[in-house]
């Protein structure tokens, strides 16, 4: 479980990163984007609604970790 979970966070990631460059997204609005997709993967791989929350949280700190270390802002 922890694997799929972890891949999971990767893909919510990669989503909200996608959704943000073609639609053009505001910021503010990304977090709360990240949550509701980690929910919808948490309900389809029939997880806790919980889970799914914490899916959406860790693919916004991945993202930021990732955006603070390799493009040093």
């Amino acid at each position: 479980m922890v694997i799929e979970t972890g891949i999971l966070v990767a893909v919510v990631a990669v989503v909200v990163e996608a959704v943000k460059r073609f639609f053009a997204l505001d910021s503010r609005f990304l977090p709360l984007l990240a949550i509701v997709l980690g929910v919808a993967t948490a309900y389809i791989q029939n997880l806790n609604i919980f889970v799914g929350v914490l899916i959406g949280a860790s693919a916004c700190g991945l993202y930021d970790f990732g955006k603070k270390t390799v493009l040093g802002k």
